[in-house]
């Protein structure tokens, strides 16, 4: 989906690093794309028409650009709504925050359904190409253990996965609990010393 701004001035284009990701995504990847949002570019541009043929070629049903506020926010609408449309395949569904350098985004998502594949999970993915941020959303019922504890594994795996291409394992969620041991993959014993000396001075 491209949307077509209020005119105030700014000229906005696809960026090469989105748009070369635009390309290799959507002509490797055999994943099902449903809806892919892309902001602040002009109809008209060279590289925005790039990315519509592309995304026709494979499979696309539909490719809408906004004309006025209302329309860009009925599009918005729609990729804020995706975690709950997700959460209905599922009775329970835990939401992963990721991320990784833009340029690894096709083997990453094509790895991410493999390890989901692997522990018997459904998985979607909602994210935010333009900085990397993933958000791997795995359905599972919790009044299972075992689901529970397949749930765990893979997110684990995808973790890891981030950090192995360069990425973290939290890109705007923060570490909480169940991150806590992950904070090994990134930082030395000292390093994490000196971040708990901070924060008892606060």
């Amino acid at each position: 989906t491209t949307t077509n701004p209020k005119d105030d001035g700014w000229q906005w284009t696809l960026g090469k690093i989105q748009y070369d990701w635009l390309v290799k995504t959507l002509s490797e990847s055999k994943a099902q794309h449903k809806f892919i949002y892309i902001h602040h570019l002009l109809v008209g541009d060279p590289q925005s028409r790039g990315g519509v043929e592309i995304a026709m070629k494979n499979g696309a049903r539909e490719v809408r650009s906004a004309q006025t506020e209302l329309e860009r926010a009925l599009l918005w609408k729609a990729r804020k709504q995706a975690f709950g449309a997700l959460g209905r395949l599922g009775k329970s569904m835990v939401t992963h925050d990721g991320v990784i350098p833009r340029t690894k985004l096709p083997e990453v998502l094509k790895e991410v359904r493999v390890i989901a594949n692997r522990h018997g999970l459904d998985v979607g993915n909602v994210f935010h190409a333009g900085d990397g941020n993933l958000h791997p959303n795995l359905m599972f019922d919790e009044r299972d253990p075992e689901q529970v504890k397949r749930v765990m594994d893979a997110g684990h795996e995808i973790l890891k996965l981030c950090v192995d291409v360069g990425g973290s394992i939290t890109g705007e969620h923060g570490i909480g609990l169940e991150k806590m041991e992950a904070m090994a993959w990134l930082f030395s014993e000292e390093d994490l010393a000196l971040m708990e000396r901070i924060k008892k001075v606060f």
